[in-house]
């Protein structure tokens, strides 16, 4: 029998250091009939904006806003969309105040990525399906002040080799969902995993992953490594960062910018309890390192607090139970 146990926040890690103390504020519980999936939670207007999935036993499942007040209490709660989304939601606040919405679309054969646009009143303005029927699947947004959309994905394609592969996938989108440019780059893996899209202050755009790459041709020997790749605004690739035998398995941000470095939270590949925490600058150079091992522990999500970075993360006595990219 599985055993899985979250820990709302693991430790507050600095550098030279474990430092451990976290004061719970507040918590809120949203209960309606039926099957409720609550995936994302973003500020709003006037307080916060809750999104998921209500649904029945018949597994009919529904977009479901959730519109909160500062104080946590619900003042609006609607059906938004009839299509069936699927975890993860990813949504991002424009400056003209409107969330938009990314999410998978599985309500027919013909699956893809969805976006939608909210107004103010979380009012659905558009909405827009990308690359249908053609392999691909988005994991993240970001934007820019003007309001334009930044989209990180992957798309699978056939290949002369034994094996098909992945082809990294950029698209800029204007702030009414309409494609900029697109960028499909091979990488030379057999599998990549994206996970996460950072804009920073000169543009640049950061793509965090997960990466499997063949050493020989049948896929019963190959490498795993983390990387980080930066893009300028134009999708042209800067630097490239890779380090093997670790990955990130968690679901909440493993990298955050601050300052102008990266903070990022890895996972060991091979050995359960050891994680890693790397500072890097700005071009994607390795300024100091920290490892975190000896304990049953997942580190998931990563935030910095004055002078401390703060890790969550789930622990259990079965590994595959949360992460099988353990298991080869």
């Amino acid at each position: 029998m599985k055993h899985l146990f979250i820990l709302l926040v693991l430790c507050s890690a600095a550098l030279n250091g474990i430092q451990a103390q976290q004061k719970l504020r507040s918590t809120k519980l949203l209960k309606d009939q039926g099957i409720e999936e609550l995936f994302q939670i973003t500020p709003s207007e006037t307080g916060f904006l809750a999104l998921g999935m209500k649904g029945t036993e018949a597994g009919n499942r529904q977009l479901w806003l959730i519109e909160m007040d500062a104080k946590m209490q619900v003042t609006k709660s609607s059906i938004a969309h009839s299509t069936s989304l699927n975890h993860p939601f990813k949504t991002v606040r424009l400056p003209s105040g409107k969330t938009i919405l990314l999410a998978q679309d599985e309500s027919n054969s013909a699956s893809g990525s969805v976006l939608l646009a909210f107004n103010k009143k979380s009012d659905i303005e558009w909405s827009r399906t990308l690359f249908q029927n053609e392999s691909v699947e988005f994991c993240d947004l970001t934007t820019n002040l003007q309001g334009e959309l930044f989209l990180l994905g992957k798309q699978k394609m056939k290949s002369s080799l034994a094996y098909d592969r992945d082809y990294l996938l950029l698209v800029k989108m204007s702030a009414q969902g309409q494609i900029v440019w697109q960028r499909k780059l091979d990488l030379g893996h057999l599998e990549i995993n994206p996970r996460q899209l950072i804009l920073d202050q000169d543009g640049n755009l950061t793509v965090s992953m997960n990466l499997i790459s063949p050493v020989t041709e049948d896929k019963k020997i190959y490498k795993k490594y983390w990387s980080l790749c930066q893009f300028n605004e134009s999708g042209r690739l800067l630097n490239q960062f890779q380090i093997q035998n670790f990955a990130y398995y968690g679901q909440a941000n493993g990298i955050i910018l601050e300052d102008g470095k990266y903070y990022a939270v890895l996972n060991d590949v091979a050995y359960f309890g050891k994680s890693l925490l790397l500072l890097l600058d700005q071009r994607l150079n390795v300024q100091d390192q920290f490892e975190i091992e000896g304990s049953p522990v997942l580190c998931s999500g990563i935030m910095k607090q004055g002078q401390s970075i703060i890790l969550g993360s789930v622990f259990s006595n079965t590994v595959q139970d949360y992460a099988p990219g353990y298991e080869d």
